[in-house]
Order: C-alpha cells, then sequence, then structure tokens
C-alpha cells in the first residue's frame, strides 16, 4: 500500500489568526510508496525545520477521489460535504499520480461539491465522531460544540476518518493536557458509563 507525506513549513507569520492559514496553504502533499518511504524517512525523523506527517493512503471506492466531510453540531443538525475530484483513477494524462488520488480544493476546478444535511454519508460518518467526543470527554475532560471530520470509504466500504479540520470547545472548557496511555477497553466502558451519568444530574 501507499503512504501520503504532508509537508508543513515553518510558519512565516506570529498571528494567530493567520498562521494556520498560512500553514494550510502552502502544506506539500506526495504519494509515497513503501520502497520511496524508507529511503526518505532518515531526512524525514530528522528535519526540524519543517513538519512532517506520514498517513496511511486510504483510496476511496469508485472511480474517483471523494472525501465526505462532515460536521457534527451539538443541539443542531449536522451536514456535510462531499468533496469529489473531477480527474478518474485511471485518466490517461499526464497529471501526477496524488492529483488522481487526492482530492485538493484549493486547486480551482478540480473537484465538485455538494452539500448535504442528510444522506447516507452523513448517517455513516456522524457516530464516529460522537464517538470521538465521548472518549474525549471522558478522558480529557474537554467538551466540544462542534467539530468538523473528513472521512474516506474504501474499497471494502469502511469508513477511514483521516482528518480533523477543527472544531469549537464549549465555552468555560479548560483543557487538561495530561496524556492518556494504557487505558483498558473495560475502563474505558465504566467511566464512559459514569461521566455521562454526571452529566444528566
Amino acid at each position: 500500500f501507499f503512504f501520503l507525506m504532508i509537508r508543513r513549513p515553518p510558519r512565516s507569520t506570529q498571528s494567530r489568526s493567520s498562521a494556520a492559514s498560512d500553514v494550510y496553504k502552502r502544506q506539500d502533499v506526495k504519494l509515497l510508496s513503501r520502497k520511496d518511504m524508507k529511503s526518505q524517512a532518515p531526512s524525514i525523523i530528522s528535519s526540524r525545520e519543517e513538519t512532517n506527517v506520514l498517513q496511511r493512503f486510504v483510496k476511496s471506492i469508485g472511480p474517483k477521489a471523494f472525501v465526505c466531510r462532515t460536521c457534527w453540531r451539538r443541539d443542531k443538525n449536522a451536514y456535510a460535504w462531499i468533496i469529489t475530484n473531477k480527474r478518474n483513477y485511471y485518466d490517461e494524462d499526464e497529471a501526477p499520480e496524488v492529483k488522481k488520488y487526492c482530492t485538493n480544493t484549493k486547486e480551482m476546478g478540480s473537484c465538485t461539491i455538494v452539500h448535504t444535511h442528510r444522506g447516507k454519508y452523513l448517517e455513516e460518518t456522524v457516530p464516529y465522531i460522537i464517538n470521538l467526543l465521548k472518549y474525549l470527554e471522558v478522558n480529557a475532560q474537554i467538551y466540544f460544540d462542534e467539530m468538523t471530520c473528513d472521512f474516506v470509504k474504501d474499497e471494502s466500504g469502511n469508513w477511514w476518518m483521516i482528518n480533523v479540520k477543527g472544531f469549537i470547545v464549549s465555552d468555560g472548557c479548560t483543557i487538561n493536557m495530561r496524556p492518556i496511555t494504557n487505558f483498558g477497553e473495560d475502563d474505558f466502558r465504566s467511566d464512559t458509563k459514569k461521566a455521562l451519568d454526571q452529566r444528566k444530574k
């Protein structure tokens, strides 16, 4: 299988409001084979001037790459954008593979985007966000009003959450940065029930 390498250059601005946008616009995405990853791993690990993220590539079902960008909102209806490449996986043009296998909304005219408040994709992806939010509530005591995540449906029909695009933390919520390690599944179920019961009270 393949990997995605996402390179994020250092910030060129100290402004908090523009820094995230600046980095997002300049990030570089590459499609790497196992061989490519092994040869480039030493330079990736040793680099201190850039942030590099390695992620397993998930090929979406169908002839074109697509992403379901789902937004969950507390006490409001969820909605989603279905972002689909115009290029086909098998187009015989000279475009780089990454442009065929990955969506890129920053490239004008490369994708179609459909906004929806209902449908199968939305119904299937929202529960994954809810499970993530429950885990964060129990283990980090962080509560959210909104969270937006990207999902890809693979060729076996399984959904993969590949990215958290953004979120809004609830007012008055203090973020506890303590690490969470070696948390057992049985303990998680027990603590989840306790936390939910306390919140209902």
